[in-house]
């Protein structure tokens, strides 16, 4: 497996392309929503990184897991 990096700052960089291909590898993996959504973010490299980071703290600490749709 070799999921994709996502930069967030590199041109022609497609984040439905990067976020459609990691769905499709934790499919066939028969990974759970939650944890393709916790690959996603981890493959999430500069400043999408520190995007989802932000994000995540602003949910709160007892948030629920992440799924697609809100991801």
């Amino acid at each position: 497996m070799n999921p994709p990096k996502f930069f967030g700052s590199v041109v022609g960089e497609d984040p439905h392309l990067f976020l459609e291909e990691v769905k499709k590898i934790t499919l066939i993996m028969h990974v759970s929503e939650e944890e393709s959504v916790e690959l996603a973010s981890y493959r999430l490299k500069d400043i999408a990184h520190d995007w989802v980071v932000m994000w995540e703290k602003s949910r709160g600490e007892n948030a629920a897991p992440v799924t697609w749709s809100e991801f």
